[in-house]
């Protein structure tokens, strides 16, 4: 699990290219939109993941008590 959130935040942070391409005159339209999808699916799937291990470690201790 761990192996896909590295995944997901370089994909997010693959998206961080955005803002470079925008401001290039000569960029096309596929190109701005695959950016957008990296930054925002991979943000929001390390997002996931993170609120997923965060879920596990809490209910890990309420079931070892």
């Amino acid at each position: 699990m761990h192996i896909a959130v590295v995944f997901g935040l370089l994909c997010a942070l693959g998206g961080l290219r955005l803002p470079m391409i925008l401001m290039d005159a000569g960029s096309s339209g596929i190109l701005i939109i695959s950016h957008a999808l990296l930054l925002v699916l991979g943000g929001v799937f390390t997002y996931a993941c993170i609120q997923s291990f965060r879920w596990a470690r809490i209910n890990g201790k309420l079931d070892s008590e």
